[in-house]
């Protein structure tokens, strides 16, 4: 429940109890958060945050420590890719001897709100986060004030911040390329959600080399939704649904990819001799599946530490590259994908 506006301000008895946990695990989650395991110190920040809780002293003593503390906001920890790149972040950050405060915005845009006020309040040093489009005002607000921000995976729009993306137009274009390669003439995508910085430019760069090749993907062969596994598989099963379906699919990301696997196995289908698929992203099962996946790869663990680094020498005042930095994707060949039929000349 929300704290009423008329209220005496929050203090770490009433964060505690609204929790649920010790008045001392709620100082350790905001002062050293690394001693706390991350599902209470992640209850203990929704809490601060919906209290309004952002105390004094804590900030005098961050001010203290000058600029040794960054706040993370992560979209969705339980996200293989998500969760990677938290830990790029805080590892080149410990490196560094900076503590890292770790937010989990589950793709909400008032919670992104409420931890950049919260961790504004802690005058953290830097602030690196996975934006939604709901939070551009506060983002834009944070760098005015002279916090050093980063968007790391996709953009907000935000005026005043850097970025570091993965090259999602050329992984996509050479997603396309090698099933051009393979004699592939009937494409389907599946992209996710094009609100989203990767899903918009995957399908862009797929698209592109389409049209490079003189071949244009049917609307009706373009599925977007959000990124989970669940409209993986329901986007899989409309478009498969139909009597002549594509013969080579791509899918923007890993977490649909998960629901497509399920649906190809409810429905029968043969991965490559029915059915060429690639994706972007790898991931732990990508290459122990059967067929093993043939894959777009991203640097992502690195995209957390150069989004770090980024922060680490805004704070130290070197002179940063402005703009966006996108890191190279490379293709992975496995099993997944075969040759057109259409393609093989008949003895």
């Amino acid at each position: 429940m929300a704290r009423d506006s008329g209220n005496d301000p929050a203090d770490l008895e009433s964060v505690a109890k609204h929790a649920g946990v010790s008045i001392s695990t709620v100082s350790r989650a905001l002062t050293r958060p690394d001693r706390v395991a991350t599902a209470t110190r992640e209850r203990v920040l929704e809490s601060a945050a919906e209290l309004g809780y952002a105390p004094n002293q804590l900030a005098r003593s961050l001010r203290m420590q000058g600029s040794k503390t960054i706040g993370l906001i992560i979209s969705d920890i339980l996200v293989p890719f998500h969760a990677e790149v938290a830990k790029g972040v805080e590892d080149f950050a410990s490196e560094h001897h900076y503590t890292t405060i770790l937010c989990n915005s589950s793709e909400n845009g008032n919670k992104e709100k409420q931890y950049l006020e919260l961790l504004k309040g802690f005058k953290v040093g830097g602030v690196i986060l996975e934006p939604t489009e709901a939070g551009v005002a506060t983002i834009e607000a944070l760098a005015r004030a002279g916090t050093p921000v980063v968007e790391v995976d996709r953009i907000s729009g935000a005026k005043g911040v850097r970025a570091v993306l993965s090259d999602n137009v050329a992984g996509a274009r050479q997603a396309a390329r090698y099933l051009l390669d393979l004699g592939h003439s009937s494409f389907g995508v599946i992209a996710g959600d094009i609100k989203i910085t990767s899903g918009r430019e995957r399908l862009k760069g797929f698209q592109d080399e389409l049209k490079t090749a003189k071949i244009k993907l049917e609307p009706g062969r373009i599925r977007t939704c959000r990124n989970l596994d669940e409209s993986g598989f329901n986007a899989f099963v409309e478009m498969f649904g139909h009597p002549d379906p594509p013969k080579a699919l791509f899918v923007c990301n890993a977490q649909m990819m998960g629901g497509v696997l399920r649906a190809i196995r409810e429905l029968g289908i043969r991965v490559p001799k029915d059915l060429s698929l690639i994706g972007f992203d790898d991931s732990t099962w990508g290459s122990v599946v059967d067929p093993p996946l043939t894959v777009i790869a991203q640097q992502t663990y690195e995209l957390g530490r150069m989004a770090a680094q980024m922060i680490l020498d805004s704070i130290e005042g070197k002179k940063i590259k402005s703009g966006i930095t996108r890191l190279e994707t490379r293709l992975i060949e496995r099993e997944s994908c075969a040759r057109a039929v259409s393609s093989l000349r008949k003895r």
